[in-house]
């Protein structure tokens, strides 16, 4: 019985790590921007929108998510799915996993992207 206490503790700290690396990547505190629709985002995109002088909140999405693999901003219904399937039954054998729903943003070098961009 102890070894599957300690196990449950485990799981249940992994868990938790992993709720916070996301929230903290989602809110922009880890120093990654945010690429979910959301409020605080669509507030970002406004501010952009004004300082680039560009044409509305979309094309504002638009260049910011234009060097991800999956180019197109999250909608919460992406991150939502991701919850959905690792609190289902689906998801039973898989453990001690982050899973990261990016876009791809992972695998890129977005900020130096972003820079060569502005270098020319």
């Amino acid at each position: 019985m102890g070894n599957q206490m300690s196990i449950k503790r485990r799981w249940s700290a992994s868990a938790i790590g992993g709720i916070v690396a996301a929230a903290m990547m989602l809110s922009g505190c880890a120093g990654i921007p945010a690429d979910v629709r959301t409020p605080m985002a669509d507030n970002e995109m406004d501010a952009l929108v004004a300082h680039l002088e560009l044409s509305g909140r979309d094309e504002a999405y638009t260049l910011v998510t234009s060097d991800l693999p999956l180019p197109r901003v999250a909608e919460p219904a992406d991150i939502a799915a991701a919850v959905r399937f690792l609190g289902s039954a689906e998801s039973g054998y898989i453990t001690g996993a982050v899973l990261v729903v990016d876009g791809g943003a992972h695998i890129v070098d977005l900020p130096t992207l972003a820079f060569d961009r502005l270098r020319g």
